[in-house]
């Protein structure tokens, strides 16, 4: 078990630009951390023959900020509530928010909960249009392997895990929407797009569309389909609603998930067999990593919980043949 208590962190607050700046560091953060571990290894099986060994492992984390930044309009950044950085007090330090989807529209766009609420603070609409969504790094973690022998030959396979966690989807929009050209990819999850009115009944990806989808905290021109907010603040710079779509809480998924991470055989030649070649030691070994990868949450549908903000695909298998001389 660890456990750390600290003070005087640092944290950011406002100031008077006639310090050159709007914000400025000081000691005024307190955090603490949890931590637990436990690890299992034993061997069921041994005999002249055959052998089975065993070992496990878990770590379980918590955190907790006692005292974080005190959020106020005039320093309230979005990114950092969507981002998982918010250090807010009484909150664990990656905590992130998602928009809330709120269905498809007649026409198959889509909407977003208190998205369009004014006449309050930013800091209270942003808390009534934002849901909590997780946290991003796993709060447990760890692994377990199993060694198989015979004689000379042995089978070593080990795994890894993850859980406690949730991470976005990969994005859909990239933050516009246009109708793809025959020689572009299209993600498979548009086969169950919003094709005709009725199909926002049960479907929950948008239509095809050349509409921009605006975010505007000012005028704009009739005939346009666009989303009208308070303030450009409750908003990334530069979003449109496709933006939202893929912030929103609909692309919110568990990251648990098991990883095969290797599998590994070895055999070692018994030395009467290599004595005539002049060796004391011949060993041969083939070995894969990154076999597999097993997630809890079906709407992965393959995406690596891990890579997902990446190109959001498995590692590829590694394969390593090696052949140990010893003379």
């Amino acid at each position: 078990m660890a456990y750390n208590h600290g003070t005087d962190l640092l944290i950011s607050r406002e100031v008077s630009l006639v310090n050159g700046q709007g914000t400025q560091l000081y000691n005024g953060g307190e955090k603490k951390d949890y931590a637990y571990e436990v690890s299992l290894g034993g061997t069921p099986i041994r005999t002249k023959d055959w052998g089975l060994r065993l070992n496990a492992n878990a770590t379980w984390l918590q955190e907790e900020i006692i005292a974080g930044v005190q959020v106020r309009d005039q320093n309230l950044n979005v990114l950092n509530y969507l981002n998982g950085s918010i250090y807010q007090t009484g909150f664990p330090v990656d905590g992130f928010y998602s928009y809330m989807f709120g269905g498809l529209d007649e026409n198959g766009y889509p909407t977003y909960t208190n998205l369009e609420n004014e006449g309050e603070s930013l800091s209270t609409l942003l808390g009534e249009m934002l849901t909590y969504s997780g946290r991003r790094s796993p709060q447990v973690y760890g692994g377990f392997n199993a060694q198989v022998s015979y004689k000379r030959l042995t089978l070593n396979a080990s795994f890894s895990y993850q859980v406690g966690h949730h991470v976005r989807l990969l994005n859909l929009y990239g933050g516009t929407q246009n109708m793809p050209l025959p020689t572009e990819n299209l993600h498979a999850d548009f086969n169950k797009r919003w094709r005709q009115p009725g199909d926002e009944e049960w479907a929950v990806i948008p239509t095809l569309s050349n509409h921009r989808l605006q975010v505007t905290s000012g005028g704009i021109s009739e005939g346009h389909h666009y989303y009208g907010v308070e303030s450009a603040s409750l908003v990334p710079s530069g979003s449109t609603g496709w933006t939202l779509y893929d912030l929103s809480d609909i692309r919110v998924v568990r990251g648990d998930h098991i990883r095969w991470q290797a599998l590994t055989l070895n055999y070692n030649f018994p030395a009467k067999s290599i004595e005539s070649l002049g060796l004391s030691n011949l060993t041969i070994s083939g070995s894969m990593s990154n076999l597999a990868v097993w997630a809890f949450d079906k709407r992965l549908r393959g995406q690596d919980p891990v890579q997902v903000q990446g190109v959001g695909m498995p590692m590829l298998p590694t394969y390593t043949f090696a052949l140990n001389i010893g003379f």
